[in-house]
């Protein structure tokens, strides 16, 4: 789930847990993603699978090489 505001976005990973991303802030995802990373335990995942960018009030997915790509579904809450 994601919740974008002018400035902010927020994310909620797999634990439930909440991931503020401010202007600038970006953050990678994957199986071991690295310090200040979001770890997620999937086979489909790749070690470091994508970042997300907070950039002039957009969040965007880069993909970082990953084995099966990525894809980005939209889902304001």
């Amino acid at each position: 789930d994601t919740t974008v505001s002018p400035s902010t976005a927020t994310l909620v990973g797999p634990a439930k847990e909440s991931i503020v991303l401010a202007e600038g802030d970006s953050l990678v995802i994957g199986r071991s993603p690295g310090e200040g990373g979001l770890a997620i335990e999937n086979f489909e995942v790749s070690r470091r699978h994508v970042r997300v960018e907070m950039r002039l009030g957009q969040l965007l997915a880069v993909d970082l090489g990953s084995t099966n790509g990525t894809s980005v579904v939209s889902g304001a809450t």
